[in-house]
C-alpha cells in the first residue's frame, strides 16, 4: 500500500485513541506502521519488509506496540500487493489479496479525508487554539499537503525529490501529533548564554557548573565547548600532507608575514564559512533535542580574536562576528599573574591583549564581567542569578 495511506492510517487510529492510551505507546505503534517503507525510501529493496527484521526490530526494542504497528503494516501490505518478500533473502513465496483498486489515489484522499476528520474529533483547531495547538495543526496540515501533492497529484517527478518530500511529510505529520507543549515552548524560547574570556578563565568549569544547575531546577540545558576548526584542520591537513600541524607560531615574524600572503587573507573567510556550518550545526542539534539554554563555552568572537591577534587580515569581519554574538552573555576576566600560571602556552602579549578586547566585546554587547580568581562558589552564584535575570525568570 502507498506510503501516505499506511501512515494516515495509523495516525486516525492514533488519534482515537489518545485519550486512551500514553503517548509514548502511540508513537511506537505510528513509528511501526511507517518503519518497514524506511527501505523503499532509502534503498528501493526489501530488507525490512521481511519476518527477519519484524523479530529484529522486536526484540531490540521489546515494545508491543510497536509490534502492532508493524504487523498493521504488513496487512495492509498483504491487502494491497504481491507480497513477496515475507521471507526475503531465503526466499520469494507469492502471498496477497491483490486489491490493487486500494493503491489509487482516491483511496488517498478518503484518508486525508478522514485524517482530518480525526482532527477535529479531538478538537482542533476550534478547541485546542492554544499556539502550540495550532502550530501542531499547521505542521500536520503542511504534512498533508506535501503528501497528497506528491502521492495524489504527482507533481514532482524526479525520485529523489519525491523521497525527501514524502520524509518531510511524514516528519512534520509525527512531529504535529507527537510534540508536546513543553518541548515546543523550549525550542521558540531558546537561547545561547555566552561564557567569553581569556584562556584560564574557567569559561569550561563554570558552562558545566551552570547547565548542571540549570537541569536540576527543570530548565534543559547543555554546555558546548565551541572551539574547534574542522574544514580549516582539513585545509591544513591536506597542505601538510596529511600531518596534523601543531602549536601556534606567535613570532612577529609570522604576524607580518600572514599580512602579505595570499593565503592568508582568504584564511579568515574560509573561517567565517567554517564557523557558520561548525557553530550553527552544533547549536541546533541541542534546540532540536528540546533544550532551552545552551551554555556555550566560546562563541563566533573567540574565534576571529585568536586570527586578530596573530596578525591575519580580518577586514570587515570583525562587526560580522559581533553580530553573530548572542544577545546574553558574560565575560569571565582573572588577573594576568593568574592566567600565566594556569595557561604557560601563550605568551604574556597575547593575554594582555585578549582581555582588553573582551572587555571591549562586554562594553558593545552589554555583558556582565565576573572576576574568577574568587572563590568558585561565589562566582557560580553570582553567574546563576545573572543568568535567570537574562532569562527573565528572576530580576
Amino acid at each position: 500500500m502507498d506510503t501516505m495511506v499506511q501512515v494516515l492510517i495509523g495516525l486516525i487510529i492514533c488519534q482515537f485513541l489518545w485519550k486512551k492510551v500514553d503517548r509514548k505507546k502511540l508513537w511506537w505503534f505510528a513509528f511501526g506502521v511507517f518503519f518497514p517503507d524506511l527501505d523503499y525510501l532509502y534503498l528501493r529493496q526489501c530488507f525490512l519488509h521481511n519476518i527477519f527484521a519484524f523479530a529484529v526490530l522486536s526484540i531490540i526494542v521489546r515494545e508491543s506496540w510497536l509490534v502492532f504497528g508493524l504487523l498493521l503494516h504488513f496487512f495492509l501490505d498483504w491487502l494491497t500487493t504481491d507480497f513477496q518478500t515475507l521471507f526475503f533473502p531465503i526466499v520469494y513465496v507469492k502471498l496477497g489479496s491483490e486489491c490493487s483498486w486500494l493503491c489509487l489515489p482516491l483511496v488517498n484522499l478518503v484518508a486525508a479525508g478522514i485524517f482530518l476528520f480525526s482532527l477535529v474529533y479531538r478538537g482542533y483547531p476550534w478547541k485546542k487554539s492554544s499556539r502550540a495547538d495550532l502550530l501542531r495543526f499547521t505542521a500536520m496540515i503542511f504534512g498533508l499537503l506535501i503528501l497528497l501533492t506528491i502521492h495524489v497529484f504527482y507533481i514532482l517527478k524526479s525520485d529523489i525529490l519525491i523521497t525527501l518530500c514524502t520524509f518531510l511529510g511524514v516528519l512534520l505529520l509525527f512531529g504535529g501529533c507527537f510534540l508536546n507543549d513543553e518541548y515546543i515552548r523550549n525550542f521558540f524560547r531558546f537561547q545561547v548564554f555566552y561564557l567569553g574570556g581569556t584562556d584560564g578563565a574557567g569559561k569550561s568549569t563554570h558552562s558545566r557548573l551552570l547547565a548542571k544547575w540549570l537541569n536540576k531546577h527543570n530548565i534543559p540545558a547543555t554546555s558546548l565547548h565551541l572551539f574547534r576548526n574542522p574544514i580549516l584542520s582539513l585545509l591544513s591537513k591536506a597542505a601538510h600532507g596529511g600531518k596534523a600541524v601543531r602549536g601556534i607560531d606567535y613570532s612577529l615574524a609570522h604576524r607580518r608575514r600572514v599580512k602579505r600572503s595570499f593565503l592568508s587573507r582568504l584564511r579568515p573567510y574560509v573561517l567565517l564559512l567554517d564557523n557558520l556550518l561548525y557553530i550553527t550545526t552544533k547549536v541546533w542539534i541541542e534546540r532540536i533535542k528540546g533544550k532551552r539554554i545552551v551554555v556555550a563555552d566560546r562563541y563566533f568572537f573567540d574565534y576571529i580574536l585568536r586570527h586578530k591577534l596573530l596578525g591575519y587580515p580580518i577586514d570587515g569581519l570583525e562587526w560580522i562576528y559581533k553580530r553573530l554574538m548572542p544577545r546574553h552573555g558574560a565575560i569571565l576576566d582573572v588577573p594576568l599573574e593568574v592566567v600565566l600560571k594556569r595557561r604557560f602556552q601563550h605568551p604574556a602579549w597575547y593575554h594582555k591583549k585578549a582581555k582588553e578586547e573582551f572587555k571591549k566585546l562586554a562594553k558593545e554587547k552589554n555583558y556582565a564581567i565576573f572576576d574568577t580568581s574568587k572563590n568558585i562558589d561565589y562566582v557560580h552564584r553570582k553567574l546563576r542569578l545573572h543568568v535567570l535575570k537574562c532569562l527573565g525568570i528572576a530580576k
